[in-house]
C-alpha cells in the first residue's frame, strides 16, 4: 500500500514537473518572439506596402514613357505645338522649339527629349529642334561664361554673345559630361569685344579647369566633392571606374561618354591642394584628434588610425 502512494505521489510530481518545463518553454518563446516582433511586424509591413504598390508604381513609370498627345502646347509660350520635354525645367515641361532656344541658352546642362515614332529620344545641348521636325545643330556656350553686364562700361543689356568657331570645352559634372563651347561678347554701348574666358571667372562660378592655360575641359566642384568623398568612405574605389559610372550616365542622356582620366586626375589634386591650404587658413588641424587630444584618458597606438612620423619627413 506504501508503494503505490508513493509511486502515485511520484507521478504526480513528474506531471507537475512536465507541465512546469512546458508553461516555462512557452514563456520562453514568447519572450524570444516579443524581443522581434515589433521588428518582425515592421519589417512585414514594409515588404506589403512594396508588394501592394508595385502595381501603381509600374503603371505610373510606364505613364512617364508614353510621349504627349500631339497637339500638346508648350507650357511657357501656350501657344506653339510642344517638340521638347525638359527633365530640369519642372516635371514633364513641355516646350515649343523657339521657347527650349530662348531658355537653354543660359542654361544648357539641362537634360532634353524629343519624341520620334512613338518613343523618347535623348538629346545633347547642341541639338535643337527645326521649323520642319528635324533635328539641327546649335552651339552652346558654357555655363560659367555667361555675362548679364560688360565688363568694361558695366552696363547691363547691352551684350551680344558669340560663340567660338573652333574652341570647344567639355564640361563634366556630377550629371556626366557636356560638350559645349566658348565664347566672348560685343557690347553695343561701348562698342568693344571681351572674353569672360578667365580662370577667376571659372572658378568664382563654382567650376575648376582641366589646365591653367587652357578651358577645353572644366570640372565642376561638386563633382570632385563628391568624389573625394566617395574615395574617403570606401577606400580602394576605382578612380576610373567612377568616371566610366558618368560616362554611362552621359550616354543614357544622349551625351558622349569619354571623360579623360588624365585630365581629371590632375585637376582633382590640384583642388584637394586647393582645398587643404584653405582649410590650413581656417585654422584646422588634422592631426589632433578632437575628441581625445585635451584630456585623454587612455589609448592604443595603432588602435585608432596609422600614426606617420611628420617629423621625419622632410
Amino acid at each position: 500500500m506504501n508503494d503505490t502512494s508513493t509511486l502515485d505521489r511520484a507521478s504526480s510530481n513528474l506531471e507537475t514537473l512536465d507541465d512546469c518545463i512546458a508553461v516555462c518553454e512557452e514563456l520562453t518563446e514568447e519572450i524570444k518572439s516579443s524581443g522581434q516582433s515589433k521588428w518582425a511586424k515592421r519589417m512585414q509591413s514594409v515588404e506589403s506596402a512594396w508588394e501592394g504598390s508595385r502595381a501603381t508604381i509600374f503603371k505610373a513609370l510606364l505613364e512617364c514613357h508614353a510621349i504627349p498627345s500631339s497637339d500638346a502646347l508648350c507650357f511657357i509660350c501656350g501657344c506653339k505645338t510642344a517638340v521638347i520635354c525638359c527633365h530640369q525645367c519642372g516635371p514633364r515641361v513641355l516646350m515649343c522649339s523657339s521657347c527650349d532656344a530662348e531658355l537653354h541658352e543660359k542654361k544648357p546642362l539641362h537634360d532634353r527629349d524629343v519624341w520620334t515614332n512613338g518613343f523618347f529620344q535623348e538629346i545633347p545641348p547642341t541639338t535643337t529642334v527645326l521649323g520642319d521636325g528635324s533635328l539641327g545643330f546649335t552651339k552652346r556656350c558654357a555655363p560659367f561664361l555667361l555675362c548679364e553686364a560688360c565688363l568694361l562700361c558695366k552696363r547691363q543689356g547691352t551684350l551680344e554673345l558669340v560663340l567660338s568657331e573652333t574652341e570647344s570645352c567639355i564640361v563634366i559634372t556630377c550629371e556626366g559630361r557636356f560638350d559645349l563651347f566658348l565664347c566672348s561678347y560685343y557690347c553695343n554701348d561701348c562698342d568693344e569685344h571681351f572674353s569672360p574666358v578667365t580662370l577667376e571667372k571659372i572658378i568664382m562660378e563654382g567650376y575648376w579647369p582641366g589646365s591653367p592655360k587652357q578651358f577645353n575641359h572644366v570640372f565642376s566642384e561638386q563633382l570632385f566633392r563628391v568624389w573625394d568623398s566617395v574615395r574617403k568612405h570606401m577606400p580602394g574605389t576605382s578612380e576610373t571606374a567612377f568616371l566610366r559610372s558618368l560616362g554611362n550616365i552621359s550616354s543614357e542622356r544622349g551625351r558622349s561618354s569619354t571623360i579623360n582620366v588624365a585630365v581629371f586626375h590632375r585637376a582633382f589634386k590640384e583642388w584637394c591642394f586647393a582645398m587643404h591650404e584653405l582649410e590650413a587658413m581656417k585654422g584646422k588641424n588634422w592631426i589632433d584628434c578632437p575628441s581625445c587630444y585635451e584630456s585623454q584618458h587612455s589609448c592604443h597606438v595603432d588602435g585608432n588610425a596609422k600614426l606617420y612620423r611628420y617629423s621625419c619627413v622632410p
